[in-house]
């Protein structure tokens, strides 16, 4: 099958997947009544997010957010910044996330769009935010390129991508994980996982896998921004509940987090000329 064919498909079974957002599972597991008790819980469970996004030096900036899950960053992104556009491929999020605006009074553009093929304007955005959604979009380094077009001459940008080389992928996939690192071969090209291991990741209520999960490292994201003459720094964030039990996840946060943590952080700005 053709690759752009490959990707069209890819986004059909996004669109109809990702209509149950990000988040949506915890919601129901927990028993949530509104917005504000899963913002609380979500941003207690994910304590290092502020680290990462600029929640708090966006005033005077144009941002935008691709993957909007259950719109917890939307909300905080778009209430603190000066222009605020966000965009998912499923209408799901798009309208919880318009729903809160509506509810918060907060004037931002929402757009169901896929980010691999929407005409945003180029060298437009001070800020790109993408959280847990561009290792689902099946070309990760088409969605950078277009991050890339978009953003201003020094405009910066913050993903967050699964981690090729966590704690799980050594657990699960040892000797192909070992071959990764030994072998330094960081070409990319799209590769979607098996589908035990994107139901382990990102089940949704019916217990069914997302239909395209694929694992990246530092040095794959290196190689395709060094095209665009950026060189991105990397931090790793985050462990499972039951890794190292009985710790406190606090505890395994702090000690594992940084260099087993099972979600790479990005952070790259686009040179100014």
């Amino acid at each position: 099958m053709p690759e752009s064919s490959t990707a069209n498909q890819t986004s059909l079974e996004n669109k109809r997947f990702w209509s149950e957002p990000c988040g949506f599972n915890a919601f129901q597991k927990f028993g949530f009544k509104n917005s504000l008790e899963f913002d609380k819980w979500y941003l207690s469970f994910y304590p290092y997010l502020a680290k990462h996004i600029p929640f708090d030096s966006v005033a005077d900036k144009r941002v935008l957010e691709i993957g909007l899950g259950m719109g917890t960053v939307a909300e905080k992104l778009a209430s603190n910044c000066a222009n605020y556009t966000g965009i998912d491929l499923a209408e799901g999020s798009v309208e919880i996330v318009k729903k809160r605006f509506e509810d918060s009074k907060i004037s931002a553009e929402v757009l169901c769009a896929d980010i691999l093929t929407h005409p945003l304007k180029g060298n437009s955005f001070d800020w790109v935010i993408s959280i847990g959604c561009l290792h689902h979009t099946g070309n990760f380094k088409v969605a950078v390129d277009q991050i890339v077009r978009c953003l201003k001459p020094g405009g910066e940008c913050i993903l967050m991508v699964y981690n090729a080389f966590s704690y799980r992928q050594w657990l699960l996939s040892p000797f192909a994980t070992l071959w990764k690192i030994i072998s330094r071969n960081y070409e990319y090209f799209p590769a979607n996982s098996d589908k035990g291991k994107r139901r382990l990741y990102d089940p949704n209520t019916k217990g069914e896998a997302a239909p395209f999960t694929e694992f990246l490292s530092t040095g794959q994201i290196q190689l395709i921004l060094k095209s665009h003459n950026i060189y991105p720094s990397a931090r790793t964030e985050n462990i499972g509940s039951i890794f190292m039990f009985p710790l406190p996840r606090n505890w395994k946060l702090k000690i594992f987090g940084s260099f087993l943590g099972l979600d790479l952080y990005i952070h790259f700005k686009k040179p100014l000329n």
